[in-house]
């Protein structure tokens, strides 16, 4: 059979003016709430031969974004009650001093006052130069513009500054998408990046031990209901929540324990 040639398509010039083609605009993606790599390197101060599995890293992830987002809760309406357009630490103070129970409050208070003052500490090093306008640097007679650039710093996060592992920017992102109509103050972010990750440390502490005590190098998700189980202020910050393959507590009922010290009552005839 003969090849038939394919027609081409012939644009229409009229048409064609017509279209107008307008650029898209990219769509402003949201905070992501994955802080997989942080408490991977929170594992690797505490625990650094320990590893980790996935399903337990998507468990603890899941825990830190929950704790996230009932102390924000809080300071939310605290912000409300005394009619405050500013959230600063002041609110996520009195936030973690309700949702946190016990010495976990104590410890995870006095880490997010130290951090927000370290943080402090370093913010204004960096906008203290140490020098006056007129010193001469090289003592080459350097011109003013010269010696303000030999002198700049070069710029660090706000978790450096802080001397914390968890994103702070990160974390203020999270807490702007949640309260649209408030401003943030720069030390609440750093107060509740500090208090997620000494929780974050405490749990796989504990965790890391239970999985040195079962002689694995990784923890697993049963690592970690052991650890929240067995401790009692962690228990009470998570009383319901669901560890999947997590399992139970290893318990046996007393009345199935059989007890051999005491003889067994033989059958006496009554008479």
């Amino acid at each position: 059979m003969p090849r038939t040639k394919k027609l081409k398509k012939t644009s229409d010039p009229e048409n064609e003016g017509s279209k107008v083609s307008t650029p898209r605009r990219k769509a402003k993606r949201p905070a992501a709430e994955k802080l997989n790599i942080y408490i991977y390197k929170v594992l690797k101060q505490v625990h650094p031969d320990t590893g980790i599995s996935n399903n337990a890293m998507s468990i603890i992830n899941n825990m830190m974004i929950d704790i996230f987002y009932r102390i924000v809760h809080e300071a939310l309406l605290i912000s409300d009650m005394m009619n405050n357009k500013t959230i600063s630490g002041r609110e996520f103070q009195s936030a973690i001093r309700i949702v946190l129970p016990g010495e976990i409050m104590k410890h995870g208070v006095s880490e997010g006052t130290k951090a927000v003052i370290k943080f402090n500490e370093a913010h204004h090093d960096e906008g203290d130069s140490g020098l006056d306008e007129d010193d001469d640097i090289t003592g080459l007679g350097a011109k003013k513009p010269a010696a303000k650039k030999a002198l700049k710093k070069p710029r660090v996060s706000q978790s450096h500054r802080a001397g914390l592992q968890f994103p702070v920017g990160r974390i203020s992102a999270m807490i702007r998408e949640l309260a649209v109509n408030k401003r943030i103050a720069a030390g609440g972010p750093v107060y509740l990046a500090a208090v997620m990750e000494y929780i974050c440390a405490e749990v796989l502490e504990l965790a890391g031990n239970a999985s040195r005590d079962n002689n694995r190098i990784r923890i697993i998700p049963r690592h970690l209901y052991l650890a929240v189980a067995n401790d009692e202020e962690l228990h009470r910050l998570w009383p319901n929540y669901v560890f999947p393959s997590g399992g139970v507590l290893p318990n046996i009922h007393a009345c199935l324990i059989p007890n051999f010290g005491n003889k067994m009552n033989t059958f006496e005839p009554s008479q």
